[in-house]
């Protein structure tokens, strides 16, 4: 017997149009090479629809100054060329990697410094409009304190730059984590929040699991995001700072008659398996389910549901990951019970959220 499981949201009353909060939304750069209708390119991103832009990302070198690859370093014009009303673009620089190169530029006064003026000096030959720092500190060291530091100097060093060029001041951003215990060992929250200009906090795959399904009913999924909003908020994070991470991915697993989980690979070899795009998601959902297929997305009534959420909070936005794993041409969701058309999440939040 086949077993079709589609967690959906909370259905609660749409919050209404018209309001200004921000729509954060990121790029993964290597999404243009992708195999077939799954390729993405700058061109397909539809600058209209998000107030920020996020691209992602790049990482530094030993020198600490930011490393990109001979691609990206053509592709930058391209995206940073894209307009739109609102439209900031933002460069993703990533401090997951590299792991010991960050912790040596973190550990010096003089090091953060050779960091945040080389960035500077990049942000600008590029046209960027700011830095968004992705960074979470997965070995429990004690590094909050060198974090601070870090995002603090940035802002300083920025707001120095802008009144000496005379240009507007560069947008610093962080993309945090949402686990609380992370949050613990990770950030002084206070202080962060006090020099961005705002935090995207990745609720989005707060319950992403890495081997099996977490199985959580759709309630107890949102109400693990709202928690992580809380908590920030609850550790010093002003709500206006605060944007909600959303997911246009979806989780896709089986289970067999003993309760076996696999995860089920999707055709996108950059993702881990279990993880799928939205359109991937809707074309799964257009055939005939397989045996005993566990399947997990935010359909409208979840969507809407976060969306209330953030408006009734008072916090400052959704944080989108990501435009690519959208379905960017619209030619798989087409459930007129459901979000449909070109970018049918995004277009959604933008109708929601960025008017």
């Amino acid at each position: 017997m086949q077993k079709l499981a589609l967690l959906a949201g909370l259905c609660l009353i749409a919050a209404q149009p018209g309001s200004t909060a921000r729509l954060v939304c990121q790029y993964a750069s290597h999404s243009d090479l992708r195999d077939g209708t799954s390729q993405f390119h700058i061109a397909d991103i539809d600058g209209d629809l998000c107030t920020h832009l996020i691209y992602s990302s790049v990482c530094i070198d030993s020198l600490f100054n930011i490393s990109a690859t001979a691609t990206q370093l053509q592709n930058f014009g391209a995206f940073t060329a894209l307009s739109g009303p609102k439209l900031k673009k933002i460069l993703d620089v990533n401090l997951m990697v590299e792991k010991a190169i960050v912790q040596n530029m973190m550990a010096t006064s003089a090091n953060r410094d050779a960091f945040i003026m080389s960035a500077v000096s990049f942000l600008r030959t590029h046209q960027f409009d700011g830095i968004n720092i992705l960074w979470v500190n997965e070995n429990k060291q004690d590094n909050k304190a060198l974090y601070t530091s870090l995002i603090e100097e940035f802002r300083v060093k920025m707001d120095a730059e802008s009144l000496a060029s005379g240009k507007a001041a560069l947008l610093l951003t962080a993309s945090v984590a949402a686990q609380i215990p992370a949050i613990e060992w990770s950030y002084e929250v206070p202080q962060i929040a006090a020099a961005v200009d705002f935090l995207n906090v990745r609720t989005s795959d707060v319950d992403f699991p890495t081997a099996t399904p977490s199985f959580s009913t759709p309630t107890a999924s949102f109400n693990m995001a709202a928690t992580s909003m809380q908590y920030w908020e609850f550790k010093g994070a002003p709500a206006a700072k605060l944007n909600m991470g959303i997911g246009v991915f979806g989780e896709v697993f089986t289970v067999d008659a003993r309760g076996n989980v696999e995860p089920l690979k999707g055709s996108l070899s950059d993702v881990p398996p279990g993880l799928w795009a939205r359109y991937e998601v809707c074309s799964l959902l257009g055939r005939s389910a397989a045996p005993h297929l566990w399947i997990a997305f935010d359909n409208k009534a979840a969507i809407d549901a976060k969306v209330n959420y953030i408006v009734n909070n008072s916090y400052g936005g959704a944080f989108v990951m990501s435009v690519d794993l959208d379905d960017f041409n619209g030619n798989s969701c087409n459930n007129a019970n459901d979000l449909n058309g070109p970018y049918p999440v995004i277009t959604h939040l933008h109708k929601q959220l960025a008017n």
